[in-house]
């Protein structure tokens, strides 16, 4: 059995919110191992106008230490059911982060930037450094923790009540040592482009009594 436990908080000041979150994971893996791993999030938002937001943040989650041999716990923290595609960027690197980064954990450093255009049209900017979290030895050598930067870049239009559309473009800055987590060439461009449509129509409206 595996047991995670945590919480929250957020603190208004004017225009500034601050956020933070916790969690910690104990028991037991499917084979016996006893686990002792942990995960926090730190996270202030601006509201610089009424039409512009910057939020600046930490995700971190706890990884195994590959120097510590005497060390017999499992401390790579899992979310289990992650949603890294809204917290560890849009290209999806971290959407398992035990298996993605073989238990070494990560470290997210992250600046959101939202900036209302018009009343129909936004645009939001994000940019991730990440590194692993633990010590991650090859050929029994100490790698260098940096991972790789991202930059996303996305567009939404509200076009009516029922119908957004949404591009958007991710541009990965990967490091040499990314390639021992994700293999293929680091000095290949790695972006990705999107178009989508979001269509909620409503099809029938009750009257109240």
């Amino acid at each position: 059995m595996r047991y995670t436990a945590g919480g929250g908080l957020d603190a208004g000041f004017g225009k500034l919110l601050l956020s933070g979150r916790g969690f910690y994971q104990a028991g037991k893996t499917n084979t016996g191992q006893d686990i002792d791993a942990y995960q926090f999030m730190i996270e202030a938002t601006d509201t610089i106008t009424k039409d512009f937001m910057a939020t600046v943040g930490l995700d971190w989650l706890s990884g195994n230490d590959a120097s510590d041999t005497a060390n017999e716990k499992l401390n790579a923290f899992d979310p289990l059911y992650s949603s890294g595609h809204r917290y560890q960027g849009s290209l999806d690197y971290f959407t398992s982060p035990v298996k993605n980064t073989k238990g070494a954990g990560v470290v997210d450093g992250y600046l959101r930037l939202k900036y209302n255009a018009t009343k129909t049209i936004s645009v939001f900017a994000d940019f991730h450094y990440f590194m692993i979290q633990n010590t991650y030895m090859k050929d029994n050598k100490e790698i260098d923790k940096y991972l790789a930067s991202e930059v996303d870049l996305m567009v939404r239009w509200k076009a009516t009540k029922d119908a957004v559309v949404e591009c958007g473009y991710s541009h990965l800055l990967p490091s040499e040592q990314s390639e021992i987590f994700f293999g293929g060439d680091y000095k290949t461009m790695q972006n990705w482009f999107y178009v989508m449509l979001t269509l909620k129509p409503t099809f029938y409206k009750g009257e109240s009594k």
